[in-house]
């Protein structure tokens, strides 16, 4: 129903349920977010890969306190600070990579041999 408020006002139906309109949906895969501006040289378009975009941030990861308020202060505030594997974890990996590719070295060893 209508808000009372707008009871005493011309035009405005009280007594009937209210109804929101909207233009129909369009599908989700169709999108016009690039053509509604008018093409314009002094702007360039980046065209981003969402696949590229977390590949090149997989693995990595936020740390730290972090603190966006601009506020003056003598203590120095920092916002995110982005690291990489954390230094056990890196030798724990590079290690078992190490004993895979020593492990297929000395397969491809053994082959060479029977090949022979």
């Amino acid at each position: 129903m209508a808000d009372p408020k707008f009871a005493n006002l011309p035009g405005i139906a009280y007594d009937q349920p209210d109804v929101y309109e909207t233009a129909d949906v369009a599908d989700q895969e169709t999108s016009d977010y690039y053509d509604e501006e008018p093409a314009n040289e002094s702007i360039e378009r980046l065209h981003i890969s969402t696949k590229d975009s977390f590949n090149k941030f997989k693995g990595k990861y936020l740390t730290g306190h972090v603190d966006f308020s601009d506020s003056l202060s003598k203590r120095l505030r920092t916002g995110y600070d982005a690291r990489y594997e954390f230094t056990l974890l890196l030798l724990a990996r590079l290690r078992s990579e190490e004993e895979i590719l020593q492990i297929t070295f000395s397969s491809l060893a053994e082959n060479r041999f029977e090949l022979m």
